[in-house]
């Protein structure tokens, strides 16, 4: 998992409302394309094993 990824993992465990992509981007500082990539990073390392996480995309925000 790169930096970036594990940034917005970190925001979205922070806020207890899901966080708009555009809100992500923001706040990191970084293209929404990127952030995109992170999420899809995200997903892949919850995905793996048997994690009690799942990444969502809901309410137009990610939780």
């Amino acid at each position: 998992m790169n930096e970036l990824a594990r940034v917005v993992e970190a925001l979205l465990f922070l806020s207890p409302e899901p966080v708009s992509l555009g809100g992500l981007a923001d706040v990191c500082e970084a293209s929404e394309s990127d952030v995109l990539e992170a999420l899809a990073r995200l997903r892949e390392h919850y995905a793996e094993g048997f994690r009690g996480v799942v990444l969502r995309e809901v309410a137009g925000g990610f939780a």
